[in-house]
């Protein structure tokens, strides 16, 4: 994937040196380093990218690492489609020799696990074709290059595509389109404000849950998706760079500044000036596109209410840098004029949005990826 030493440009400090000077093993020429922990996070990424730069700095030659990870879960799909994307870049850009020795539990956030391309690291070039390209059975995998010409008609057959795998694996025709919806939007806009290549990536659970809330036998599926892409721009920071220019704006655009103004004076620990360009971004008829002036998103916050509320339960959200903006349905109410406040009031212009929404992280991750996780009934 294009931008991929970013990852690792962006978190290199060296605060874990020592730990893993003490933890890192050696033998039969290969270094091997342990993690042990019951649920696999978004820290163990940081920690396994601080291993690999810690390498890289110490060691001139590119000697074979292997992560002992045991048994375990993943915390959700879009961590261990990081730690994909982390030996890909290793194996193919670097020419790196990585392994990952791991048994990981199934839930229903992460048992697309099962079709990973973790598994074939011994096959270094099966792995990098499973990597870019899988459709089998409850599997979709795309990376979607970097689409500047020919975006229109691509993301249309893009759309079509996703549309169909979803209804043949039993979900309702309503909810395919939503969903297909939702994420050629999403990669669309990784493509067109990063200038870069994306990975999309959905997986349908096997396992079957049963929603016990009015006592009924309906059988509920995990539907996981992961858009994922690396590049030098923030989510936040076109739709900013765009608000410095005057003579591109709107009444839509206008009223943004106009919130801007409130925004600003009430900023508190855990809610900054990029948080409210994060936001602003998601109004409907908001683009940071500078060529975009009319349009922006075709309500992409009400695509996402909308899923959510066929969904039994769900756990959706957006990291950019090191910010994590969840989403979530009852703070993604809109007003008369589509404007949403990501809080109960529906307020966009004179109230921030809730402090439970947004949140640090330790790891840095250059670009935008978003992970949506629902469990939605299946038509049969």
């Amino acid at each position: 994937m294009q931008y991929s030493e970013l990852l690792f440009n962006k978190n290199c400090s060296t605060i874990l040196d020592a730990k893993i000077k003490g933890k890192l093993k050696v033998k039969n020429k290969r270094f091997f380093y342990q993690i042990k922990t019951d649920t696999f996070i978004g820290d163990h990424i940081y920690e396994v990218v601080s291993v690999i730069n810690y390498l890289m700095r110490t060691y001139k030659q590119k000697i074979p690492i292997t992560f002992e990870l045991g048994y375990f879960e993943f915390s959700d799909k879009l961590v261990y489609v990081i730690l994909e994307s982390i030996c890909y870049y290793m194996i193919k850009d670097l020419n790196y020799d990585i392994m990952i020795d791991f048994n990981a539990k199934h839930t229903i956030w992460s048992e697309g696990i099962s079709y990973s391309p973790l598994k074939y690291l011994g096959n270094k070039s099966y792995f990098v074709r499973r990597f870019q390209n899988d459709i089998y059975m409850r599997h979709y995998r795309r990376l979607i290059p970097n689409i500047q010409e020919q975006k229109k008609e691509y993301l249309s057959n893009l759309m079509q595509e996703i549309f169909n795998f979803l209804r043949n694996n039993g979900m309702a025709e309503e909810s395919c389109e939503q969903l297909s919806e939702v994420l050629v939007e999403l990669a669309g806009n990784a493509s067109e404000h990063g200038k870069t290549d994306c990975l999309l990536d959905i997986d349908i659970t096997r396992s079957q849950y049963f929603k016990v809330k009015d006592n009924s036998d309906k059988q509920f599926y995990g539907v996981n998706a992961v858009v994922l892409n690396y590049s030098p721009t923030l989510f936040h920071e076109p739709l900013k760079n765009k608000l410095q220019d005057s003579k591109c704006l709107n009444e839509r655009y206008c009223s943004v500044k106009k919130a801007k103004e409130y925004h600003f004076q009430h900023f508190q620990t855990n809610y900054n000036e990029n948080d409210f360009y994060t936001i602003s971004s998601f109004q409907h008829k908001i683009s940071g596109n500078k060529k975009k002036n009319n349009t922006g998103g075709t309500g992409l916050t009400y695509l996402l209410k909308s899923l959510e509320e066929k969904s039994d339960t769900h756990y959706c959200y957006m990291i950019s840098g090191n910010r994590v903006l969840f989403l979530e349905k009852d703070y993604m109410l809109s007003d008369s004029d589509k404007y949403v406040g990501f809080n109960k009031e529906k307020n966009y212009f004179t109230q921030i949005p809730e402090s439970m929404l947004l949140q640090t992280v330790r790891m840095f991750l250059s670009g935008v990826a978003y992970n949506l996780n629902y469990a939605i009934e299946k038509e049969w």
